[in-house]
């Protein structure tokens, strides 16, 4: 037990050092961020980095640098989105897109496409790439041996 006590002790500060609070972002972009509480009222933290991303215009940046790059652009019968990960010192978010079927009002899997979006905390975009699609990728076999 008392192993198991000072392993969890000394794991503690790596897990928490790595999270930015609320004061950070408003030192950092010098502004108020309304409606945001602090980090640790929330259950989970991604929503409270998504509420700061949506603050900050974080996923609207990344939709313009995939149309940039890419030319995407929202048509009829797409679903066009964006899932905000935060990283420390770095914003990384896929953005995506695939069909539906209006009839159905089932998406199509098979037509999703992603790109991948990096944003550092001024935000400046420094990486906006492609990124295969899992669901083509199922049952090709990796090699991993060194």
């Amino acid at each position: 037990m008392k192993i198991l006590l000072l392993a969890f002790i000394s794991v503690l500060p790596l897990v928490s050092s790595g999270l930015e609070e609320l004061e950070y972002f408003q030192e950092k972009h010098d502004k108020s961020f309304e409606g945001i509480n602090p980090l640790d009222t929330y259950k989970d933290p991604d929503q409270f980095y998504t509420a700061i991303a949506k603050n900050l215009g974080v996923h609207t940046i990344a939709f313009d640098a995939v149309r940039n790059e890419y030319g995407w652009e929202k048509k009829e019968n797409e679903i066009f989105q964006a899932i905000v990960r935060r990283s420390t010192g770095l914003w990384v978010i896929m953005v995506y897109r695939l069909e539906f079927s209006p009839e159905t009002k089932k998406t199509k899997m098979e037509s999703m496409v992603t790109r991948w979006v990096k944003i550092d905390d001024e935000l400046k975009v420094i990486y906006c790439g492609k990124e295969q699609n899992e669901t083509n990728n199922q049952n090709k076999s990796v090699d991993v041996t060194p």
